[in-house]
């Protein structure tokens, strides 16, 4: 016994050394932390710092107390072993607290579960157009090198006192129990910067995607399931919404259209349909212009358009990226499972599609493709007119400085926006969309398409002044880029007000979501302003009422049948009622929020926001939440949330959202049905120097044309598949969809994760999952149209492998 007690002991000693390195190391990264967020901000210095300090040894204590036994286990083995190994752990732990605090301070919010859950291609670029990655990387290595070398060393020169080593070791053990106390996971209306100083950011990362695997498995759902009738679900939202006139509860989203004409008493009357334009600018949060936090405006001339318009300062997105923007802006729809445009769309009505039907010209302008996040499978629903090529004009420019990964930069967006309505005029009103993205990622200050944008910038933050001034001096590379889109604005204006029809059209501007630079709490992300300006206007108007992107489409909808006397449908199917012009604050939207994970966790409804982790939030007019913990309000909510959820789920899934869509269902032409009893074994080459296969699911073949003529040509997968390694983050194969023809002008190809259109919100290694996923083609006056559907590995890891059976395509012609 003596001779084991000796040995562990032995063991504490030398695990100790690496031990107490790794922990000056953490100290020293967050003596940095603590004196960058002194200098910047303003905050309760010794709670703040006594709550990291907290946070630190408790978690520090969990890594020492998880790792011991490994240890103890090769020292057994080796004790060189041992040492290296876990100094190679604890040096690793070290660099990625690192540099998830860089991430944390350059992104403004901290990374979680979403790196399980983005592509990790994604996630390189993003890296990549933030640092220098290969510079990171030699850093990495040579921060590795330099951590193990020290343990080894400090081990040979050091000794410790074994009673400072047991003594040590009996605090750590008791001190890593008090880990399952602390939360670190529940949204905070602390402000995020403060409160990401707390948190050890590894835990924090490591507990988000363990909470995130441990909740799908609880949550499975099939998103092509039917959902049973819960009438006691049903009845419960038709009582929270009693104004709504419904006309079948089976139905529960679709009533007769009383929408009130808020917007009406603002405008004046034209002897034409007005035209609309409605502008969706990247990451547009509030606070770069009319900030609440100081006088600093990074964009003047939307600043100076805000105060001649119908102006909200307190707009929330559905969700906190891109892909919910546009269905919500829109059509005012729920999110489904994974997002609208992601399944199988319900029957559903939009602002494109009724005005569409009034005698409307629709177009979408976008810089970036159209496929990404599956927007043109959207539009294409809406019957639209029109998308824009920029991306397929873009790809052929040899001057690559007009744009970057993501396609043309603004200016140019903007401008061939004006060149193709020019072109393209005709009698009809129309209803244009215009989506930016140059705000993505931070400027290339090089560019010399930024130089402008860049020297205003650095002249306005010279002009800033008191304890912020700081926070726009670290930050000047995004600071400059809506600084950019600011005059890129001001130049559409500038052109479209040369327009014959200018004086008829009503602009709408808002952001996808907010950039998160300066967030205060969980709503920042969110926090964009609506703005709705147009020569038509009798006064300008500020509303500080809470409202959403969902009210955007019933109120203009309303405005164009009450205003302006256009025969619009005579019942609406929107998630929310329209929007709030009370000159006083308030708070009455319901609002389901879409993570980028997929999951809805957090819940709008009027004042108060839900998290499923228990936690209730009062809202107030500078969107401040505060603390609730009264627990009937807790558990009212709760039930409130299980409802609404349920909702959205059943009218999506269950095609319960409108009973008269304007676009019934397409009769469809079956031009080829496959249906193989082979298995395909999908295996990625030993290393990424060999070509990579492509696997044919639907090999490619011509539609013959001659004689039919197709308006659309539809592509429907549906399969089973099993994958058989276990892969990081989303590194899943590619499936790839191709209809490509001679005068196509329409997306030719659809690709993205496979994993996007597998039913279930789960998918495991070595279990059988299904695929099931439709692509529609827009093929009007095409020639020579062809098919084919394949699998392919651009962003998967070597030496992986799937199996692919119970393979059916149908291929359809849409006249």
């Amino acid at each position: 016994m003596s001779n084991i007690k000796k040995k562990i002991i032995e063991y504490l000693h030398a695990y100790f050394i690496i031990v107490i390195l790794f922990a000056i190391s953490i100290a020293i990264l967050k003596m940095i932390e603590f004196v960058n967020l002194f200098i910047y901000e303003d905050f309760d210095t010794w709670r703040v710092l006594g709550k990291a300090l907290i946070y630190y040894w408790i978690v520090y204590s969990v890594f020492v107390a998880i790792l011991f036994p490994l240890y103890a286990l090769l020292h057994i083995i080796s004790k060189k072993t041992a040492n290296i190994t876990l100094s190679i752990i604890y040096g690793i732990l070290c660099l990625c607290e690192i540099s998830l605090s860089v991430y944390a301070t350059l992104s403004g919010t901290l990374l979680d579960n979403e790196i399980i859950v983005r592509p990790l291609y994604e996630t390189l670029l993003t890296i990549k157009n933030t640092v220098n990655i290969y510079l990171i990387a030699v850093l990495f290595v040579l921060g590795l090198n330099a951590f193990v070398f020290l343990c080894l060393y400090m081990q040979r020169k050091i000794k410790t006192k074994k009673t400072i080593s047991i003594i040590l070791s009996i605090i750590i053990l008791a001190s890593s129990f008090f880990v399952l106390k602390i939360n670190t996971l529940k949204i905070s209306n602390t402000k995020p910067v403060i409160a990401y100083f707390s948190i050890n950011k590894t835990w924090y990362c490591l507990r988000s995607c363990m909470d995130y695997i441990r909740s799908e498995k609880i949550s499975f759902t099939d998103a092509n399931a039917e959902i049973p009738v819960n009438k006691e679900h049903i009845l419960s939202f038709l009582a929270d919404n009693p104004d709504r006139n419904i006309i079948d509860s089976l139905y529960p989203l679709e009533r007769r259209d009383n929408i009130p004409n808020v917007l009406g008493p603002y405008f004046n009357e034209s002897k034409t349909p007005p035209h609309i334009v409605i502008i969706v600018v990247e990451s547009l949060g509030r606070d770069w212009f009319r900030s609440e936090y100081d006088n600093v405006c990074y964009m003047p001339f939307l600043d100076s358009l805000s105060r001649h318009s119908l102006y909200w300062k307190n707009c929330i997105t559905t969700s906190s990226r891109s892909y919910g923007a546009v269905p919500t802006i829109t059509g005012s729809l729920p999110h489904g499972l994974k997002g609208f445009q992601f399944g199988n769309m319900p029957d559903h009505n939009t602002l494109f599609s009724v005005l569409k039907n009034a005698g409307y010209q629709t177009n979408a302008f976008y810089n970036g493709l159209f496929y990404f996040d599956c927007i043109a499978e959207y539009l294409i629903e809406q019957k639209i007119d029109y998308m824009s090529p920029f991306y397929q004009d873009y790809e052929k420019q040899s001057d690559k400085t007009k744009g970057s990964f993501w396609g043309y930069h603004d200016e140019f967006l903007f401008r061939k926006t004006i060149d193709v309505l020019t072109t393209n005029q005709n009698r009809k009103p129309q209803c244009n969309l215009i989506i930016s993205l140059t705000t993505h990622d931070e400027l290339d200050l090089n560019n010399p398409y930024f130089t402008k944008a860049y020297e205003k910038a650095k002249t306005i933050v010279k002009g800033a002044k008191g304890p912020t001034k700081k926070v726009h001096e670290r930050s000047i590379a995004r600071n400059a880029g809506f600084v950019y889109v600011d005059q890129c604005l001001e130049e559409f204006f500038q052109a479209y007000a040369k327009r014959s029809d200018f004086n008829n059209t009503i602009f709408v501007i808002t952001g996808d979501h907010s950039c998160g630079n300066r967030n205060k709490n969980f709503l920042s992300s969110y926090h964009v302003p609506l703005m709705i300006w147009s020569p038509l206007l009798k006064s300008s108007a500020e509303f500080p009422a809470l409202i959403t992107h969902n009210d955007i489409t019933p109120s203009l909808v309303s405005l164009l049948k009450n205003t302006y006397h256009l025969p619009l449908p005579e019942t609406v199917h929107y998630v929310s009622d329209g929007l709030n012009t009370s000159n006083t604050f308030q708070a009455k939207s319901k609002m389901l929020f879409l993570k980028y994970s997929r999951h809805i966790n957090d819940f709008l409804y009027n004042e108060y926001i839900y998290h499923n982790t228990g936690e209730v939030f009062r809202i107030n007019e500078k969107l401040d939440m505060i603390p609730e913990t009264s627990p009937s309000l807790l558990k009212q909510l709760a039930s409130t949330f299980s409802t609404y959820k349920y909702i959205n789920h059943y009218v999506y899934n269950n095609n319960r959202l409108t009973q008269n869509p304007i676009y019934k269902k397409e009769t469809t032409h079956i031009l080829k049905t496959i249906v193989r009893n082979d298995s395909i074994v999908c295996q990625t080459p030993e290393n990424r120097n060999y070509e990579w296969p492509q696997y044919y699911l639907l090999d490619p073949f011509v539609i013959p044309n001659k004689t039919e003529k197709w308006d659309k040509i539809k592509i429907t997968l549906n399969a089973d598949i099993k994958f058989l390694d276990k892969l990081e983050q989303d590194e899943y194969m590619d499936l790839y969809f191709g209809c490509s023809g001679d005068n196509m002008n329409y997306p030719t190809f659809y690709t993205d994760k496979i994993v996007k259109f597998i039913t279930s919100e789960v998918f495991e290694i070595n279990r059988w999952e299904k695929l099931n996923i439709s692509k529609t083609f827009q093929v009007s006056n095409a020639t020579n149209i062809n098919c084919f559907v394949y699998i392919y590995y651009p962003h998967w890891r070597e030496s992986n492998s799937a199996i692919v059976k119970n393979i059916q395509i149908k291929v359809e012609g849409i006249k």
